[in-house]
């Protein structure tokens, strides 16, 4: 694999100016204690066996004092040569029709040179359990993943159509992360139609299946500590999407774009949590929601295939799941992934200031 020095990415968060997206996928450098990054790839799935499925993975770097804390806190015992560098995928692979779900979350130890692939654009994973990569060129992504229950294998177009945030700091790609001091650049690929296989091993027998659908990418970095809120990404059936984060403290961003690539950004919208659920390790989460928006028809509602969708990872446990996304009339129109955290700090359980039940 290639290293240059290039592999190490600087960022400017006091004037918010980035590079392309395609540049920007390369690792970054850690400029303060806070410093956060993540590569996210999510999609929905048709098998040529019938099933639907769901999966995403995500590429953590954890090379920040922060994000080290995190692992400390999980596993008190760990250690990593100071000369290599500490990433955290957390994977989930759904079969809705089935009810079969796989998540995991795994540390990867890695050299600099074998993390990063500058002449393929190419971010690699290498963990005990997980081997994934995910290239970003030109116009096509390619995501690669296998591990103890799974192999899948993807190859996307549409990586040309990028959908950069933005929020009162009114600047392209830098947004507010929740916290006043809080600092992000982000920016996704939202509309990947990609084709490939999926193999998976349930009780022994191993299943294979071509897949196609779309997928989603979010790419991620800056300095923060804000680590709950809701995310919600609308993929809707004319081409459209919408980006909602509705953050822990009340902070709203919102990106709207059409099926043509245009952008409109909005940073006032209401979410409804119209049910709750609860991960294993008893965090309860928001689950189902109705939306009143700015854009668009304005008001929706998404209604979650599963409360399976969960992720206990190290600083934070999760629902992340899809959902059918319908109109005012109850028409489906789409489909949403969405994101919920710990009611608790995001303070919207009943009862709670951020909460918004319709009575």
């Amino acid at each position: 694999m290639s290293h240059s020095k290039n592999i190490y990415l600087d960022y400017d968060i006091k004037r918010g100016q980035h590079r392309s997206a395609e540049e920007e996928w390369s690792i970054h450098n850690p400029q303060t204690p806070s410093f956060t990054e993540w590569h996210y790839w999510t999609c929905i799935m048709e098998g040529s066996n019938g099933d639907r499925f769901f999966f995403f993975f995500c590429d953590f770097n954890m090379n920040s004092d922060v994000m080290k804390g995190y692992i400390q806190a999980f596993n008190p015992d760990f250690e990593a040569p100071d000369d290599q560098l500490l990433f955290m995928g957390q994977t989930l692979l759904s079969n809705y029709n089935k009810e079969q779900f796989f998540s995991d979350v795994d540390i990867a130890v890695m050299k600099p040179e074998d993390a990063f692939n500058t002449e393929t654009n190419t971010k690699h994973f290498n963990s005990p359990r997980y081997k994934a990569e995910m290239t970003y060129k030109g116009d096509h992504v390619i995501i690669k993943a296998k591990g103890p229950n799974y192999d899948i294998n993807l190859k996307a177009t549409g990586a040309n159509k990028i959908m950069w945030a933005k929020d009162k700091l009114d600047i392209e790609g830098f947004i507010r992360q929740g916290a006043v001091d809080d600092r992000s650049f982000y920016y996704s690929l939202p509309d990947l139609p990609f084709s490939g296989t999926l193999s998976y091993n349930v009780d022994g027998e191993e299943v294979s299946t071509e897949v196609t659908g779309r997928g989603w990418i979010d790419k991620q970095w800056g300095d923060f500590v804000t680590k709950a809120w809701e995310w919600s990404s609308f993929r809707f059936a004319d081409g459209d999407r919408i980006n909602l984060y509705n953050f822990e403290g009340g902070y709203q961003v919102g990106t709207y774009m059409k099926a043509d690539g245009t952008c409109e950004y909005f940073d006032d919208f209401t979410v409804y949590q119209k049910g709750y659920a609860k991960t294993p390790n008893n965090v309860w989460f928001s689950h189902g929601w109705e939306y009143e928006l700015p854009v668009k028809e304005k008001k929706y509602t998404v209604e979650p295939l599963s409360d399976k969708n969960v992720m206990i990872a190290p600083g934070n446990s999760f629902f992340e799941g899809l959902g059918r996304l319908l109109d005012e009339n109850g028409e489906q129109i789409g489909w949403s992934v969405n994101e919920s955290m710990d009611v608790r700090v995001m303070e919207n359980a009943p009862g709670d200031r951020f909460q918004n039940n319709k009575k």
